[in-house]
C-alpha cells in the first residue's frame, strides 16, 4: 500500500510526506482511530434519493440505494420523508400501494402508521394503544 492507495480511501493526511512503513501507518490510523480524528468507515453524509420536484403532496416513490429500498413521501403539510419501504409488521413494501396519512405513511396491508419525521409507529387501527 503506498501513500497513493491512502490518498484514495481518504486517508492522506496520512505519512506526511515521510517514508513510513506500512506498520508505521497502520498504528497511526489505529492512533487516530482511538482518538475519534478519522472519519467514520460508513458513509457520513447527506445524499440526494429524489429531486423534490418529483414528488408532490400525497405521494410516495419507492427508490433504491445503496442496496436498500427506502420509501420517499411528502406529507399533507409538504414536507418531504424518507424511510425504510418495509414494514416491521408482515414486511409490506409500503412505497408500494402505502397510503399517506397527514405526515405518516400507512401500509398498505394492516393500517399500521409509520410517522415521518422519525419513523415512530404512531397508529395500529386495532390495537388500545399506539407503537
Amino acid at each position: 500500500m503506498c501513500l497513493q492507495d491512502l490518498t484514495e480511501v481518504g486517508w492522506g493526511c496520512l505519512g506526511g510526506g515521510r517514508k513510513a512503513s506500512l506498520a508505521e501507518r497502520i498504528r497511526e490510523v489505529q492512533r487516530l482511530r482511538k482518538k475519534g480524528n478519522l472519519p467514520p468507515v460508513y458513509p457520513n453524509g447527506w445524499f440526494a434519493v429524489l429531486q423534490s420536484r418529483e414528488l408532490a403532496k400525497g405521494q410516495v416513490k419507492s427508490v433504491q440505494v445503496f442496496g436498500q429500498t427506502l420509501a420517499v413521501f411528502r406529507g399533507d403539510d409538504g414536507v418531504a420523508h424518507v424511510t425504510d419501504a418495509y414494514c416491521p409488521h408482515i414486511g409490506a413494501n409500503m412505497a408500494v400501494g402505502g397510503v399517506v396519512k397527514g405526515d405518516c405513511l400507512e401500509c398498505p396491508f394492516h393500517g399500521w402508521r409509520f410517522r415521518g419525521s422519525d419513523g415512530k409507529c404512531v397508529d395500529i387501527p386495532y390495537s388500545n394503544k399506539g407503537g
